[in-house]
């Protein structure tokens, strides 16, 4: 699985998830991108953008080709770092 993992998400996240492919924004350079350009570059890369922006949602249903995963606060807490 390969996962684009958002800003507003820890960077430690990526070490959790390591048994897949997982980058972080912030490794990329891209911890000030737009929403967009996050999209495109998981679109690009066949990644799953993995985010706590609760915006993300509306935004698939409005045809971008990314795939998103969105987790809720109490969600993120329960991960250990």
């Amino acid at each position: 699985m390969r996962l684009l993992i958002d800003n507003n998400l820890p960077p430690g996240l990526v070490a959790a998830l390591s048994d897949w492919d997982v980058v972080h924004a912030q490794q990329l350079g891209l911890q000030a991108a737009p929403d967009q350009v996050l999209f495109d570059l998981a679109a690009q890369e066949k990644r799953i953008v993995v985010s706590q922006d609760a915006d993300y949602s509306p935004r698939w249903k409005c045809g971008f080709r990314a795939r998103s995963a969105h987790f809720r606060d109490s969600q993120v807490q329960k991960i250990q770092w």
